[in-house]
C-alpha cells in the first residue's frame, strides 16, 4: 500500500508571480541548472501582469531564468519556433534540442538557417551547429567526451545516422553501426559506469537485439542483461548506490515492466503498488528516488511519489502531469501541466522541499564478482570483488577465510578449495550496512601449469596513461582468452589467444581512469587476474 507523506515532512513553495500563456496558466516542459540559475522553458507569454515582448523573428519561445527570488531572461537566448526538450553544456556553449522548426525550411530559431531541431547559444547569440540538421525531433542531449544527440531523427542532412550520434563541436560522428530497425526512437539517455546508455523504441543496436536499452562504451555497443522492458522512456542514476533506474510502460495487470533497477549485474523489479499508471519522469533528491506518474484518469491523486529504498510514499497536492524535475538550491523543482500544488496556485512550476531522510533505507550496499566460481591455478585463485558505494566513508571486508581488507574493491587470493562468504560492511553518513556474496573455489585440475611464472604473463606499462600490452605463452590447445574489465566490473572486451606466444595490445579507450582488471580465462575459467592502474 502507498503511504501518504505527512504534511510536516513536505513543503510546497510556489514561485511568484505566476506564469501564463496569455490568459490561461502556463505549461512548463524543461528545466536545467545553468550558470547558478534555474533555466525554465515552456508555453510562457506572461509573467504575472507583464507580457513578454514578441521578437521580430521567432515566437515567444524564450527560456526564463529563476534565481530563487525573481524571474529574468538571458539576452540572445531565445526565439524558438516550438518546444525545447533538452539542454546540455558542451565546450562552454549551451545546446538546445527539441521540436522547433519553421514550416517548410531549416530554421528553428529566429531567422538563423540550419537551426531546425537543434541549436546552441555561445553566450551572446544563437547559432547553428553545422550546415546540416536532424530529420526529426532531438529528444535528449548528454555531455561526456562528446555531445551525444538522440531523439526521433534518422538522418542528419542526407546521411543515415539512426536516432543517436556524437558531435565534437564541429562535426557529427556515427556511433559504430548505431541503431537499426523500423522507425527507431531514443527517449532517454544518461551516463552510467562511464558509458552512455540509451533507451526507448529501439530493438537492434550495434547488430545486437537489445530490447529497448543499450550501452555505448566509446568504441562499441553492448547490451545489458536481458530484461522485459516496454519502450523504456526515462532513466536516472543513483550515484550513492550506483543504480540505474529505468521506467517503461506498463499495461493493465502487467506488473513485470513499469520501473526497474539495474545494478550493473542484475535487474530488480520495483513495481509501484496500488496504481495502474507508470513512471514518466525520474529524479534523485536527498538520496531518494522521486517518480512522477503519467496521469491516466481524472481526479488521479497519485501523481508524484517518493521511494526511500524500501517503501513508496504518495506526495499529494498536484492536479496534473509532471514533465520535468530538477534539484536547485536544495529544493526539488517540478514542471508540468498542473496549476495547483496543495492549496496554492502554481501554474506549471513549483518547488518542493522534503527534509533529508533520518533513517538508512537509502544506503543499499551490494557485493559483486565477475563469476561465482573460481579455480585454483598454481595454488591460489585471485578473486576481484566490487562494492557499489563509491562515496562511502569506509569499507570493511571479511573474505570468509580469516582474510580482511578496508578498500572499496579488493582482490583477494584464496588458497584452499571450498565455499566462502565475502562480507562487506559499509559506513556512510552515520549509517552502517552489510552485504555479502558466496564464492566457490574449486581445485584447478589440469591447470597446474597455468601460473603467472610458467605462462610468462606480463602486463605493462602498469600504471599507464595509455594503452596496455599483455604478453603470455599458452601451453596446449585449450581455449584461452584475455578479458578486460572496467573499474565497475563490467566486461569491456575479450581477446582470443592462440597456443604459444601471444602479445595483445589493449587500447586506452578500454580502460577507465583508476583501477581496472585484466583476466586470463582458460575454457571459461578465470586463472589469473591482475589490476591495471590508469592515471
Amino acid at each position: 500500500m502507498l503511504s501518504v507523506v505527512e504534511a510536516s515532512a513536505q513543503v510546497w513553495k510556489p514561485l511568484s508571480p505566476l506564469l501564463y500563456a496569455t490568459s490561461e496558466p502556463a505549461e512548463v516542459y524543461t528545466l536545467k541548472v545553468y550558470n547558478n540559475k534555474l533555466l525554465i522553458y515552456g508555453n510562457i507569454m506572461r509573467i504575472g501582469n507583464y507580457m513578454l515582448p514578441q521578437p521580430q523573428f521567432g515566437s515567444w519561445g524564450r527560456p526564463l531564468t529563476w534565481d530563487g527570488i525573481v524571474y529574468d531572461s538571458i539576452p540572445g537566448l531565445g526565439n524558438f519556433y516550438g518546444v525545447i526538450y533538452s539542454f546540455a553544456e558542451f565546450n562552454n556553449k549551451l545546446y538546445c534540442g527539441g521540436n522547433f522548426n519553421k514550416i517548410n525550411n531549416d530554421i528553428g530559431v529566429g531567422n538563423i538557417p540550419n537551426t531546425k531541431y537543434i541549436a546552441r547559444f555561445d553566450g551572446t547569440n544563437m547559432e547553428a551547429l553545422s550546415n546540416i540538421t536532424p530529420s526529426n525531433d532531438v529528444k535528449i542531449l548528454k555531455t561526456k567526451n562528446y555531445l551525444y544527440v538522440a531523439g526521433y531523427f534518422y538522418f542528419l542532412g542526407s546521411t543515415v545516422y539512426g536516432p543517436v550520434a556524437g558531435y565534437n563541436g564541429t562535426n557529427y560522428s556515427h556511433l559504430g553501426v548505431g541503431v537499426q530497425g523500423t522507425n527507431p526512437a531514443v527517449y532517454a539517455m544518461t551516463e552510467y559506469n562511464n558509458e552512455i546508455i540509451i533507451s526507448g523504441g529501439i530493438d537492434w543496436v550495434g547488430g545486437l537485439y537489445t530490447n529497448g536499452i543499450a550501452a555505448w562504451s566509446g568504441t562499441v555497443w553492448h547490451k545489458l542483461k536481458d530484461e522485459y522492458l516496454v519502450t523504456p522512456n526515462n532513466m536516472v542514476v543513483d550515484t550513492i548506490n550506483n543504480f540505474l533506474y529505468v521506467s517503461s510502460q506498463e499495461y493493465g495487470t502487467d506488473t513485470t515492466s513499469g520501473l526497474k533497477r539495474w545494478d550493473g549485474y542484475n535487474w530488480d523489479d520495483l513495481h509501484i503498488p496500488d496504481t495502474n499508471s507508470y513512471p514518466f519522469k525520474l529524479c534523485m533528491y536527498h538520496k531518494e528516488l522521486f517518480a512522477s506518474l503519467l496521469v491516466v484518469e481524472l481526479n488521479q491523486d497519485t501523481i508524484l511519489l517518493r521511494y526511500d529504498g524500501v517503501s513508496w510514499y504518495n506526495i499529494i497536492g498536484l492536479n496534473s502531469d509532471v514533465r520535468d524535475m530538477c534539484v536547485y538550491n536544495d529544493d526539488l523543482y517540478i514542471a508540468g501541466y498542473f496549476n495547483m500544488a496543495g492549496a496554492d496556485s502554481v501554474n506549471g512550476i513549483v518547488a518542493l522541499h522534503v527534509e533529508p531522510p533520518t533513517g538508512c533505507n537509502w544506503l543499499i550496499p551490494r557485493v559483486f564478482a565477475n563469476s561465482d566460481t573460481f579455480y585454483l591455478g598454481g595454488g591460489n585463485a585471485n578473486v576481484q570483488l566490487y562494492n557499489n558505494n563509491a562515496y562511502a566513508q569506509s569499507w570493511q571486508w571479511n573474505f570468509g577465510d580469516s582474510g580482511t581488507d578496508n578498500v572499496k574493491d579488493p582482490i583477494h587470493s584464496y588458497t584452499i578449495a571450498g565455499n566462502y562468504t565475502a562480507i562487506v560492511t559499509v559506513t556512510d553518513s552515520g549509517c552502517v550496512k552489510t552485504a555479502q556474496k558466496t564464492i566457490t573455489i574449486l581445485n584447478g585440475n589440469g591447470l597446474e601449469e597455468y601460473t603467472k611464472e610458467k605462462l610468462n604473463f606480463k602486463v605493462y606499462p602498469n600504471p599507464t596513461t595509455g594503452n596496455i600490452t599483455v604478453e603470455c605463452t599458452i601451453p596446449g590447445k585449450d581455449k584461452s582468452e584475455l578479458r578486460a574489465f572496467s573499474s565497475y566490473g563490467s566486461l569491456q572486451e575479450a581477446y582470443s589467444l592462440q597456443p604459444g606466444y601471444n602479445k595483445v595490445e589493449i587500447p586506452a579507450g578500454k580502460w577507465d581512469s583508476g583501477v581496472s582488471i585484466v583476466g586470463l580465462y582458460v575454457n571459461g575459467k578465470q586463472i589469473l587476474a591482475e589490476k591495471v592502474v590508469k592515471n
